[in-house]
């Protein structure tokens, strides 16, 4: 699984690009989230907010990924790493 991590102007948010990952099937990923630290928070036909512990995700259809409140490249790597290995996004 690849992936390109960008820094927003703020600071504190990450977009992340999963190579390959174009449009995502938000009932699989629902499921496959169950029993994970990720919780579904709010559901709509283009967007999945998420929560975890440690961030707040927006998955959109279209594959990409706004990781926020989160402070450096590495920690937003880390979450990369660990949702993409939930949704396995190759």
């Amino acid at each position: 699984m690849s992936f390109v991590v960008k820094p927003c102007a703020g600071g504190t948010v990450f977009v992340i690009n999963f190579d390959g990952l174009r449009k995502v099937d938000f009932k699989s990923i629902i499921q496959k989230l169950k029993g994970t630290k990720f919780e579904v928070c709010v559901e709509t036909p283009e967007v999945l907010l998420l929560k975890s512990p440690d961030s707040e995700i927006t998955l959109f259809k279209s594959g990409k990924i706004m990781a926020k409140n989160i402070k450096t490249k590495e920690d937003a790597e880390r979450i990369a790493k660990e949702f993409g290995a939930i949704i396995e996004a190759d």
